[in-house]
């Protein structure tokens, strides 16, 4: 007689588990127990199951795990979860099982065991556990032969390299991380529908204000900028449904989170979402409510100071010719990064950017040539100055110049 000593996925590959059993089994993991069962070939002789123990501290660490589908990570946590979530999102029609992620599988070949327990149950609540402390693992990653080893096989920090995943890529080499490899050569495109999403995991709470989108041809209509905390509670910081592509930058209060992601619900093109670079920042508006006058006005309610007040919904308007100007006085001299231009439909086509110190004499910084609206960043790197201005000489429509925000960072 074959005695077998196993768990409940044993029994299942024996053909042993029949409903009745299959309910008790539910049950008892149901209430947490670790359920062992002896068996022979004629069925079921015993059933032991032990109800575990897990401290208050490790709750935080099984909601964590199990919104990720994961049930114990080993020594490399965080490594654990940036590979757990990535195959996840991209290939779990081919490795999800009935127990979860399967432990064998091969891509290629559509080919996964749909029994098999992809991480190991055993050391689970060492894993929990090392998760909330970290002692072990901490000791574990401090010996520079794993530093090395994880080195070579391409690990890096979230600090250094946030884990980005996607709803879907229209192929390989357009994959989420394009967007955020700093190459404007290469792109993330999802598939053909609606909707898409695009996420990066900081590994860590990470404060912004505002995001930019420089969009390839197929770029978002209506689309959200949210954030999370968990990877499954999502905040909205932005939302748009008139979006028409270029470069979008979508300016929003502080927010906290780890997560971030692009959330599109309406494409702009029958193709997909498709995004050359992205970036998430927190920059601070130098120019936000300062001192601030303008060549002209074209009505009540649309005076200068509605340009630098943070709000996208007010507007400064001039009188509708050319030759019209506004500066802001940041208050004393400011180490300037970049000038942001939100423009309302009458924007400048033929413009430039000019500082001072005395707001008589100014100095040309950069020239615009050709603008097309929307949102104009342009750098202005090494430059340290009191006084900020938009000089404009040709508008891009009949009427004046108008701007929702006038931002300096």
């Amino acid at each position: 007689m074959r005695l077998m000593l196993g768990n409940h996925r044993l029994i299942h590959e024996q053909g042993l588990c029949g409903p009745e059993l299959e309910a008790e089994l539910v049950i008892h993991e149901k209430q947490g127990r670790t359920v062992t069962l002896l068996a022979d070939d004629s069925g079921v002789l015993a059933l032991f199951a032990v109800a575990d123990t897990i401290r208050e501290t490790s709750k935080q660490a099984i909601v964590d795990l199990k919104a990720l589908g994961v049930t114990s990570v080993m020594l490399t946590p965080a490594e654990s979860i940036r590979a757990a979530r990535y195959m996840f999102f991209q290939y779990k029609h081919h490795i999800w099982g009935r127990y979860g992620f399967t432990d064998a599988f091969n891509v290629g070949q559509t080919w996964r065991s749909q029994f098999v327990d992809g991480l190991n149950q055993a050391p689970m609540i060492l894993a929990i556990e090392n998760y909330n402390a970290g002692l072990v693992r901490n000791t574990f990653m401090s010996n520079p032969y794993i530093q090395s080893a994880l080195a070579l096989a391409g690990f890096k920090p979230f600090s250094e390299e946030p884990l980005v995943s996607s709803s879907t890529f229209e192929a390989p080499e357009r994959n989420g991380a394009k967007a955020f490899d700093g190459d404007p050569n290469t792109r993330w495109a999802s598939q053909w529908s609606d909707p898409q999403w695009l996420e990066i995991d900081y590994g860590g709470g990470r404060t912004f204000n505002q995001a930019t989108i420089d969009w390839e041809y197929a770029h978002g209509r209506s689309y959200k900028i949210q954030s999370s905390s968990d990877g499954a509670t999502w905040v909205d910081a932005f939302s748009t449904s008139s979006g028409d592509g270029g470069q979008d930058a979508a300016a929003f209060g502080e927010m906290t989170g780890r997560f971030w992601r692009l959330y599109g619900t309406e494409r702009g093109t029958p193709y997909g979402y498709s995004i050359w670079e992205m970036k998430y920042e927190h920059s601070v508006n130098l120019a936000l409510n300062k001192v601030v006058a303008a060549s002209s006005i074209e009505d009540s309610g649309m005076e200068p100071a509605r340009a630098v007040d943070g709000d996208l919904g007010t507007r400064w308007a001039s009188q509708w010719s050319d030759a019209q100007w506004i500066w802001v006085d940041l208050g004393s001299p400011q180490a300037i990064r970049r000038v942001t231009l939100h423009w309302e439909y009458a924007y400048g086509k033929d413009y430039t950017l000019q500082t001072s110190d005395d707001s008589f004499n100014w100095t040309t910084r950069a020239t615009i040539v050709g603008g097309d609206g929307g949102v104009d960043e342009v750098p202005l790197a090494g430059v340290t100055a009191r006084y900020v201005r938009m000089d404009g000489t040709r508008r891009g429509t009949p009427y004046g110049y108008s701007l929702w925000e006038f931002q300096v960072q």
